[in-house]
Formats: structure tokens, C-alpha cells, sequence
């Protein structure tokens, strides 16, 4: 009976592996796994299948992180190359991105300002506040519980 490999390791290759050549890594598991099967028994074969992707993980995270790395340091270079080759439009794009950045932040302050405002008191749920002018033209407000 011809049985097939653990799925959890056969799961984590899928994930840590690019796309393009996981079919040919995973079948040349498998085929090593049916031959250790058929030769010395199934649950040795899925010992060693385990083993094997837990030898593995290490160096394709690593490879992966360096990669990544490397991916990361060349797209740096070309936004600087670009940011130095347009800087009249660069600083445009910046200059609007930072004051849309501050004036978000300071919405956000004035709003969280506004909605804290008598929240300290006990029964702040059934506070009001009326405000009226009288006939000498003096404003003021009162607030009451």
C-alpha cells in the first residue's frame, strides 16, 4: 500500500519556497519518502520526511531574509536615484504628503479634544450646556448637572 507523506511539512515547504520550483523540491521528497517507505518502513520514512524539513527550514529562511534584504537595498537606490533626478516634483510630493500628515494629526487631536471635554465628572452622560446672551448684549454659558 502505497502511502503518502505528512502534509504539515509538505504544507511549511509550500509556504517558505518561490513558487517556481516548490513542485520539483516536493517531488523529489516524496519520491525519496516512498523509496525509504517501501524500504524501511513508513513511520521511519515520515521520521525522516520531518527531519528533512526541519533541516531545511533554517537555510530557506535565511536565504529568504537575505534576499529580501537584498530586494529592499536595490529599491531603496532607485527611489533615492529617482528622488534626485526629480527633485522639484519629489519635494512637491513630500511637502504634500507631510502637511496632509499634520493636518490629519491635528484633526485628530482637536476631535479627541472636543469629544473629552467634561468626561471627568460622575454623571457626565447627563451634563448640558445653554448658552444665551441677555438683553446687554453680555454672552455666557452655563452648564449643569
Amino acid at each position: 500500500m502505497k502511502q503518502s507523506p505528512p502534509s504539515i511539512p509538505r504544507f511549511l515547504l509550500c509556504l517558505i519556497r518561490d513558487k517556481t520550483n516548490h513542485e520539483s523540491l516536493i517531488g523529489d521528497y516524496e519520491e525519496t519518502f516512498h523509496y525509504f517507505g517501501t524500504t524501511y518502513g513508513y513511520t521511519k520514512a515520515r521520521t525522516w520526511y520531518w527531519g528533512q524539513v526541519f533541516k531545511a527550514l533554517p537555510h530557506f529562511i535565511s536565504n529568504s531574509i537575505r534576499w529580501s534584504i537584498a530586494m529592499f537595498k536595490n529599491y531603496f537606490k532607485i527611489a533615492v536615484r529617482n528622488l534626485m533626478r526629480n527633485k522639484f516634483y519629489s519635494f512637491i510630493n513630500i511637502f504634500g504628503l507631510a502637511f496632509g500628515m499634520a493636518i490629519t494629526v491635528l484633526i485628530t487631536l482637536y476631535v479627541q479634544h472636543e469629544l473629552s471635554f467634561d468626561t471627568y465628572h460622575k454623571n457626565a452622560d447627563r451634563i448640558y450646556r445653554v448658552a444665551f446672551t441677555n438683553p446687554q448684549q453680555h454672552k455666557f454659558a452655563v452648564t449643569h448637572d
